[in-house]
């Protein structure tokens, strides 16, 4: 009924007090009176004061039974039981212990618990230590790690005594005196040695000696580089000797590869060690410091020429994207929606809506959705739980987490109150819920808020209400916040809008400091250094012109920027509209601007309308044409009055006697094409001021004329000093 065994039942043992196993006495099967001893080598106790057995006895605070399941130990000159009983150990932990042996006595717990004695000193040369067991056919019995030892009092000297100190500071040196324990700390060398140190144990006229063989290898030079390093960032260590390799001690803060170049990680400190082939190694203490948030405000800005913008850091800074489900609800377990998990049951009751019923939600608390848990469907201890990208709040400070629960006040749905259906909110630095209790926020209102979380507790009114709290500080580099919701089959639960936010103000410096001021008059302009905010006044431009201005803000020599994209803008120039001033009816000219970008109009459409410059003439009478030029300083109008004439194009105006005239085009932009019935002999095109500007003798029916020369307008053509007609020049 003896055995050995790794673990057990009955009672259950998981393992060993010490190593992989430990002895059994199977009393449970072995009916009640047998007995079985086992028993140690030989041993002596001449000359030894203070011998002390130590052993291990498995305690059952689980089963009754009897007391009788026990181990009595004896200590005797022969291996029979007699001699001296050094105690009893009942395998029941209710029972008491008796004998000279030391231990607990009747203990609370099941477990193993440790028994010693000191061995009398009437024993010799040989002796035996026997464990007697015996059965009440109780519960199993276990015994592990007995020992019996001794203390040994010596006198030692030590040779040589370079390099001997009798202190583990190694500030006294020693002697030569009889010392228990020495410090061998010997002085920098170039090149392995082997020393040899001796121990002497001096008796009376008797002595023993034991060696040492201490090898001493050089340690390698003084790590060379840069002590701190950015998270994101390297710096590069170096390391004279040779042959070494390079170890991190902690690879979740700085990695360092095999040319000794240190990445940061995630802040804190990390030894970075450059160990030879001997073990020997040279350390430096590597601190990796957190890059400081930076934003500002604004990201772009446009302003008119002679304006400014105020620019300033932000204050507050999201450490994961706020959340109010524009984008969906996750429901399947490692389909990540937003960068949000969930976590099972009943995940299929989750969902996205625009609103909701039972109770009736007409809108989201921010932007168009919100989270439902239906648990007006879900069965009573139904639940889901979603969870936030894992984020860090190492170095933050003052993390503050903000959600919104729509409270439902005056809805007992089928008589009940609902106290345990809502929302639990974990913090936790894995996705599981554990961790920090937030707080309990349930869909009744007539229920109280509970845990750490601020916000109006029992509402008088429906709504969607707001409850925030501080994250604990305690938590670091890896975090996930978890909701998780609970139905009593009553009505649906809403939540929106989370956000988890810290505050920061570093100080933030300003590049280039052209046109930077500090004061929003323009008086003290911006040299260097920290500012809280800026103002940029750039000096008067003639076209439009972009500028970046950079912020940035840094930390235990860590930096980080951002940029502002400022765009000047020049007040709008329509310019001046050119082109003819007289237009014929049912004719089209074209007006011109130098000014790019601009929209054309007519004041009287009845009279000619204006499309890209294009003006098509209606009705005779005068127009004024608009020619806006806009952008985001205002508006500027160019005018232009136009004339549209009959113009009685290719008839006479005046006619003696019988021949026909034409002419064409009309309006001419290069020739101008005649033709009569009868000879044409001269030609004279005046202005309308009378005044000749072309004069031609000819002798053909047809004449061809070149107008090209002419100032765009209106003329008069005279053809034989008897045909007056109209024309215009485009």
């Amino acid at each position: 009924y003896l055995s050995t065994l790794t673990g057990a039942v009955t009672p259950a043992v998981s393992s060993a007090e010490i190593g992989s196993y430990f002895m059994q006495w199977n009393s449970y099967n072995a009916p009640a009176g047998y007995n079985a001893t086992i028993y140690s080598p030989s041993f002596s106790l001449v000359g030894i004061t203070g011998a002390k057995l130590s052993f291990w006895v498995y305690r059952d605070a689980s089963l009754s039974g009897s007391a009788a399941d026990a181990f009595s130990i004896y200590i005797n000159d022969t291996p029979a039981i007699g001699g001296t009983t050094l105690g009893y150990v009942p395998r029941r932990a209710a029972s008491a212990i008796s004998g000279i042996i030391s231990g607990t006595s009747a203990p609370g717990a099941s477990g193993w618990y440790q028994y010693t004695c000191v061995l009398p000193t009437t024993y010799g040369a040989t002796n035996y230590i026997l464990f007697y067991a015996y059965s009440a056919n109780g519960g199993n019995c276990y015994l592990d790690n007995i020992t019996c030892n001794y203390p040994v009092t010596t006198s030692i000297e030590w040779s040589p005594l370079t390099g001997l100190f009798t202190d583990s500071a190694h500030t006294i040196a020693y002697t030569g005196t009889l010392a228990d324990t020495i410090y061998y700390h010997p002085a920098t060398i170039a090149v392995t040695t082997t020393n040899i140190i001796t121990a002497a144990n001096v008796g009376v006229g008797c002595s023993t000696t034991a060696t040492i063989s201490v090898t001493v290898n050089p340690v390698p030079s003084p790590i060379l580089g840069t002590d701190s390093v950015c998270v994101g960032s390297t710096v590069v260590l170096t390391e004279a000797t040779a042959g070494g390799s390079w170890l991190s001690n902690n690879a979740s803060v700085a990695t360092v590869g095999t040319s000794g170049l240190v990445t940061g990680v995630d802040s804190g400190s990390t030894s970075i060690s450059y160990i030879l082939a001997s073990g020997c190694s040279s350390v430096i203490t590597e601190t990796v410091n957190l890059v400081p948030p930076v934003g500002i405000s604004p990201v772009t800005a446009n302003i008119c020429n002679g304006g400014s913008v105020a620019i300033a850091p932000l204050s507050l800074y999201d450490v994961f994207p706020p959340q109010s489900f524009e984008s969906g609800v996750p429901h399947i377990i490692g389909t990540p929606v937003a960068g949000w998990n969930c976590l099972g049951p009943d995940n299929s009751d989750l969902s996205r809506v625009s609103s909701g019923m039972n109770p009736s939600v007409s809108a989201a608390e921010n932007g168009s959705y919100f989270m439902q848990w239906n648990s007006f469907i879900a069965s009573t201890g139904s639940i889901a739980a979603i969870y936030s990208p894992s984020f860090s709040v190492t170095g933050t400070g003052g993390t503050e987490l903000s959600f919104w629960v729509y409270r439902d006040y005056g809805s007992t749905y089928s008589g009940g109150s609902y106290a345990t259906e809502g929302f639990t909110v974990y913090l936790n630095n894995a996705p599981a819920l554990a961790g920090t209790l937030l707080g309990f926020v349930p869909r009744d209102a007539s229920t109280a808020v509970t845990g750490s979380l601020g916000g109006v507790s029992m509402p008088a009114s429906s709504g969607w209400y707001n409850y925030t709290c501080t994250i604990p500080s305690i938590y670091g580099a890896t975090n996930y916040l978890l909701f998780k919701a609970y139905s009593d089959d009553g009505d649906n639960c809403y939540l929106d809008n989370i956000t988890c936010r810290y505050s920061s103000s570093l100080p933030t410096a300003w590049s280039p400091a052209t046109s930077l001021y500090t004061d929003a008059g323009f008086s003290t302009p911006y040299t260097s250094g920290p500012a809280d905010t800026v103002y940029y006044h750039p000096t008067t431009i003639t076209t439009i012109s972009t500028h970046t201005i950079t912020a940035t803000s840094t930390l235990h020599g860590c930096s980080a920027t951002a940029e502002s994209i400022v765009t000047v803008n020049v007040f709008p120039n329509a310019g001046v509209i050119a082109g003819n001033s007289m237009v014929c009816v049912d004719s089209i000219t074209t007006l011109t601007d130098a000014a790019a970008g601009g929209s054309w109009s007519s004041t009287d459409n009845a009279i000619a309308t204006v499309s890209g410059g294009l003006v098509s003439a209606h009705s005779s009478g005068s127009d004024m044409i608009y020619y806006v030029v806009t952008n985001v300083c205002g508006s500027d109008t160019a005018h232009f009055t136009i004339t549209v004439d009959l113009c009685n194009t290719g008839v006479p105006i005046s006619k003696v006697g019988n021949p026909t005239v034409e002419l064409y085009p009309n309006p001419a932009s290069k020739n101008l094409m005649i033709t009569s019935s009868e000879n044409i002999t001269d030609v004279v095109i005046c202005n309308l001021l009378g005044r000749t500007v072309h004069k031609q003798k000819t002798n053909a029916t047809t004449v061809d004329i070149d107008v090209s020369d002419l100032i765009p307008g209106v003329y008069l053509l005279k053809v034989n000093g008897i045909e007056t007609m109209k024309f215009v020049k485009d």
